[in-house]
């Protein structure tokens, strides 16, 4: 499918992550008992359509765009060698690497299952795709690579998150959305860099700074975890038969 040909730029997650708080936060707030939205479907994640937003007029979270912050994930994960890509690793790994700030990012795969056990700091939230892809223009216009201009990109990883069909997100066993929403969204447009020696390299990209990209996909911001042992576990399907779990 064109989702699968396209694997470095459009991914599809999931992951069983079990994450230790190594300080006291505060506890994210969650719906009473029973009192779960009914516009909910944790089998249908593009039903709920009021919150499962398309564009750059995504909610601001943490002092930018949710579609923005995706573009930043995409950024980190290139930022990192090929040995080293957080999507390409399974078991103990370093959630400190790379992360900066008050949001700090968790990886999905390239395809397949992983389990990952790591260490967050105290008091960040935590930011990860349940589907996710991104655009960009050539770095040598007599080379093609994703599209032409900013409406190209839009149209093209636009129609390649349509894909997403079904997902589930939960954390400790519990719903994802008693925490948060999860968030449909585009980026604005921005530069994008492939660094020499990264994974995106590896799958052919010539490395440089493509000037307009675009990040799309269906994302979830969960507020700081209090201290203990958390697990996040989330997958998702596409109309194109790829889904894991």
């Amino acid at each position: 499918t064109e989702l699968e040909r396209r694997i470095p730029t459009a991914m599809s997650i999931a992951l069983g992550f079990v994450l230790v708080a190594s300080a006291e936060t505060a506890l994210a707030l969650r719906p009473a008992p029973g009192s779960a939205p009914s516009f909910y479907s944790q089998t249908n994640g593009i039903h709920a359509q009021a919150w499962q937003r398309r564009g750059n007029a995504t909610p601001v979270d943490y002092g930018q765009t949710i579609g923005n912050w995706g573009h930043a994930w995409w950024q980190w994960v290139s930022n990192f060698p090929a040995a080293d890509d957080p999507i390409l690793q399974d078991g103990n790994v370093d959630c400190f690497a790379g992360q900066s700030g008050k949001v700090w990012y968790l990886a999905g795969t390239f395809g397949g299952t992983a389990v990952r056990s790591c260490s967050i700091k105290k008091g960040k939230a935590i930011f990860f795709p349940l589907l996710n892809g991104i655009y960009w223009t050539p770095l040598d216009p007599a080379i093609p690579e994703d599209c032409t201009d900013e409406a190209n990109c839009r149209a093209g990883v636009g129609a390649n998150m349509d894909a997403l069909t079904s997902w589930t997100c939960t954390v400790d066993g519990t719903p994802c959305v008693w925490f948060t929403q999860a968030v449909r969204a585009q980026s604005d447009a921005r530069p994008f860099n492939i660094p020499p020696g990264s994974s995106f390299t590896a799958f052919g990209y010539a490395p440089g700074v493509r000037q307009i990209s675009v990040a799309d996909g269906t994302w979830v911001m969960l507020d700081p975890l209090p201290r203990g042992t958390h697990e996040i576990h989330f997958t998702a399907t596409t109309s194109g038969g790829f889904s894991l779990d």
